[in-house]
Order: C-alpha cells, then structure tokens, then sequence
C-alpha cells in the first residue's frame, strides 16, 4: 500500500471529522507568504488579464476562477497575491499548499474563510485523495465562499466525473509563458519598476534576449542580478560583475 493510500485509508475508516480547527490568524502563521506578493506583479502585456478575473472573484461578481499554465508561469504566486488582495479588501484568506503525499489540508475546518485558494490541485487529481478533494469543493461551495484553484493541468482528468465537472464550472484564465521578446521586456520593465531597480535599456535588452521564458524564472533571475548590482547602474559596473550577470543569464534556462 501507498503512503497516500495508507493515509487516505486512515482518513476514511475512522469517523469523519475534519482537520482541528484553526483560526485566520493562525492560518496566517502557518503559511509562508511571500513579502511582495502582489497583483501588481501580474501586470504586463502577457499576463495582465487575470488581475480582472482575480478582482471579480474578490468582489463577488465570481465565485469560483480556475488558473492554469505550465511550470514557474506564476500560479502559486498568483495564489499568494490574490489572498494578500482579498485580506486588503476585508475578507478572511487562506492559501492551502496542495500535496499528492499528503491530503490533510483538504480536511481543515474552513468555515471562517471567505476566500480560499487551493494551490496546485493537480497534485491530487487521479490520486484517492480526489473524493476529498472533490468533498472540499462541496463543502465551499455550500458556504458561499470564493474559489481560487491553481493547476498545470488544463483538462482536469480525474477518476470522478462530477469533480471534473465542477472543476471546469466558472471562470478559467491560462498563465501563459512569454513567448515574444516584446512581453519580455515589458515583464522585465514592469518588474524593476516595482522593485524600484536601476534597470538600463541595455540590461534588460540583454535579459529580454537571452533569459527564461516564463515569469517565474525571469523574476528569479532578475532577483539574482538585482544582487549584483547592489544599488549601482549597469553602466558603472566593473567587468566581472558584468560577466557575472551574463552567467546568471545563461544558466536560468
């Protein structure tokens, strides 16, 4: 037997009954998120479509938004910055972090939340895991409360027809990659003006070419360069802080 089915086994034999309830506050505690999570992040050529859906859900005109993209094209990250809306806006959030090894968050008391955002459901489709995953979505739905589910995978192939069909139920945006250096450089523009970086037209030509093609991976990559330069402009760095710049570079692919 399975871990997960040992410890779906283990869910299921016993009385139903749900995770110890925590309070918002203590949820906060317990998830780690990240200090610059923002939709502003999102707010470039490729990907700036989904800060509408996000706001409709937070205001109630949507209840439930399925996001979806390939590996590093902002999903989890998007999941923190929706919640970090949302706590602005006057709702109690929480991100739950989705593991195919371990379901226990799909059974956690969440009747306190008023948004919830389940990170990387995938995890769990076709797995035993998905009758709870599919209970949790019931569950919400009952309350009211406002989805956000996070995936890679966009056809949501699951043994359980009917949690297929309330995952293809509502809105659904795709986090694309960047595919054109125009989006790149906008990306990569957009980026250094909310970090507040001295970015010159010759760096970010020079990442816009050579760097990653997904958003994860050029913030990533911009972080590291933003090190570099500690505060300098490009123009003034010495020529092995520049060689260093164009490692990072080459080996973000």
């Amino acid at each position: 037997m399975s871990p997960v089915d040992k410890k779906l086994g283990e869910h299921l034999s016993s009385e139903p009954r749900l995770a110890r309830p925590l309070d918002a506050e203590q949820y906060q505690l317990n998830v780690r998120m990240p200090a610059s999570a923002s939709l502003a992040d999102f707010n470039h050529t490729a990907q700036s479509g989904v800060i509408s859906f996000v706001e409709q859900l937070i205001n109630g005109q949507l209840d439930q938004l399925v996001c979806f993209g390939a590996d590093q094209t902002g999903k989890s990250h998007l999941c923190y910055a929706a919640v970090r809306a949302a706590k602005h806006s006057g709702l109690s959030a929480c991100v739950l972090q989705l593991q195919a090894d371990d379901p226990s968050n799909l059974l956690a008391d969440i009747s306190m939340f008023d948004f919830i955002a389940l990170d990387d459901i995938d995890q769990i489709l076709q797995t035993p895991a998905e009758s709870l995953l599919f209970d949790f979505i019931n569950r919400a739905k009952s309350l009211e409360q406002k989805l956000l589910l996070s995936s890679q995978d966009a056809e949501f192939n699951c043994h359980i027809q009917d949690l297929r069909s309330r995952l293809m139920q509502g809105a659904r945006f795709e986090l694309p990659v960047m595919s054109t250096w125009e989006e790149r450089m906008d990306f990569i523009e957009q980026t250094a003006k909310l970090r507040h970086l001295k970015f010159s037209n010759r760096l970010c030509r020079l990442i816009a070419q050579e760097g990653p093609i997904t958003s994860g991976g050029m913030t990533r990559m911009i972080l590291e360069v933003e090190l570099i330069l500690a505060g300098k402009p490009f123009k003034k760095l010495s020529a092995d802080q520049i060689k260093q710049i164009e490692l990072v570079i080459a080996q973000s692919h």
